[in-house]
């Protein structure tokens, strides 16, 4: 297996655009993250819509080398949203969304570090936007982050 990463060192922001077709009660947005090493300070998962922050979650270092106890792994990492709720306009086929992962009072470190990667395989949601043709981007390195999104179902 390849993965494709891209390392969340100081100052790096990695931005994914993501749309709805329904209204949801979010309970967690779980990124595909791989952690090399023991990185210091916080990973940052914010929800946006239309440049306004909906939703911030940290996750501290501690928690998570404590989630993640190896010193190099990768996999989907919770990030509890309690809940957040996101509205489908009806009036649109699709609303659309935008989420930022970050690293915050971090010590850049290149052997120290986490990193979002990006699903070119066996996708759980549809590819869209420019450049994109038939699903598919022009190449893997610009394929969207692998996330999960978790609905709270009343």
């Amino acid at each position: 297996m390849t993965l494709v990463v891209d390392e969340l060192f100081d100052g790096v922001v990695f931005t994914q655009n993501f749309r709805i077709n329904k209204t949801m009660s979010l309970a967690h947005f779980r990124p595909w993250i791989i952690k090399w090493g023991n990185p210091d300070g916080q990973l940052v998962l914010q929800v946006l819509q239309n440049d306004e922050v909906l939703k911030e979650v940290r996750l501290e270092s501690e928690l998570i080398n404590t989630m993640i106890p190896g010193t190099y792994a990768h996999g989907q990492l919770r990030f509890d949203t309690n809940p957040l709720q996101l509205n489908h306009d009806r009036r649109e086929e699709w609303t659309y969304y935008q989420i930022k992962l970050f690293s915050d009072n971090y010590t850049h470190d290149n052997n120290n570090f986490y990193g979002a990667i990006r699903r070119y395989e066996l996708k759980i949601y549809d590819t869209y936007g420019l450049d994109v043709v038939d699903g598919e981007p022009p190449n893997d390195m610009v394929d969207p982050l692998g996330f999960e999104l978790f609905e709270y179902n009343y």
